[in-house]
């Protein structure tokens, strides 16, 4: 069943991390919700503008539409990852997408503000909800290239202004983790005192962490004892040092992966069993 991130939200928040994969094919689409069938998870699948291009979209919105018949159990929402205002557009156009995110991060402030501001009237109109960003992370991730010189970390007194006055319903915070496979290099860190300003000033908002399949487990120590929840990363993971973990903050934070990076289980049907801490929506109000 398809539902809005902001349903997966209300019932994680402060219990759980939601995880997000990216997908480009049929292998890690019937991967991924074996997967979390297998471990009862609900789960968001996540779409990048690239996939869009590679995989094609009817292509990647007939899998998905496909599996969610085979997997009449599964419970999860569809994303546009790090999209612009015209792959937004489309995906809010498609009817397919329960979420989008626009990525107007490198622009200034007030620009960021009024790109979500359109995006966000477009979406709520159709009963879609929006992710934005506010900060910018380092690394690389298709399109989308900061140098670690250029990252900013999401300044807390503007993330309340942000939220409100552009209306989206969850916000990527820049907080030390960056996009792509190697992490923590040099002097990098996870700002746990920017994270805690920023839910100071958004309490029960629901908070966005990018970058995060990588995290040491260190550190993923400290995201659950503050209430957070991590899930086993495959040995094929790489990064920093060590034994990872999807790592959530206090704050119900949403932890990137991608999906190819992940072992693709053999093609068993998992048992019938319903996702955990999660009521079956009421289709009606699903949306």
């Amino acid at each position: 069943m398809i539902v809005t991130t902001k349903k997966l939200f209300e019932a994680a928040y402060g219990k759980y991390a939601i995880g997000a994969y990216n997908i480009n094919n049929l292998e890690q689409t019937m991967g991924l919700f074996q997967g979390c069938l297998m471990s009862r998870s609900p789960f968001i699948i996540q779409i990048s503008k690239g996939a869009r291009t590679y995989t094609h979209k009817k292509m990647l919105e007939a899998m998905i539409r496909t599996a969610d018949e085979i997997f009449p159990e599964a419970v999860f929402a569809v994303h546009l990852d790090h999209g612009d205002e015209q792959t937004c557009m489309e995906c809010i156009e498609s009817g397919f997408y329960s979420s989008v995110m626009i990525d107007a991060s490198h622009e200034d402030f007030e620009t960021n503000i009024a790109i979500t501001k359109k995006i966000v009237d477009a979406a709520h109109a159709r009963g879609i909800v929006v992710e934005s960003e506010l900060g910018q992370l380092g690394g690389v991730e298709e399109h989308v290239s900061v140098s670690e010189a250029d990252a900013k970390l999401t300044d807390p007194d503007t993330a309340k202004e942000f939220v409100e006055r552009s209306g989206c319903d969850s916000l990527a915070v820049a907080i030390g983790t960056s996009h792509g496979a190697f992490k923590f290099s040099g002097n990098q860190a996870l700002r746990f005192d920017v994270l805690s300003e920023i839910q100071r000033r958004l309490p029960g908002f629901p908070l966005v962490m990018h970058g995060s399949s990588s995290v040491p487990q260190e550190e993923v120590a400290r995201i659950n004892a503050a209430g957070g929840a991590g899930g086993s990363l495959p040995p094929a993971a790489y990064g920093s040092p060590g034994t990872f973990r999807t790592a959530a903050t206090a704050p119900e934070c949403r932890c990137v992966r991608r999906a190819s990076r992940a072992r693709t289980p053999s093609f068993r049907r998992p048992r019938r069993v319903p996702p955990p801490c999660f009521p079956r929506p009421d289709p009606a109000g699903s949306s």
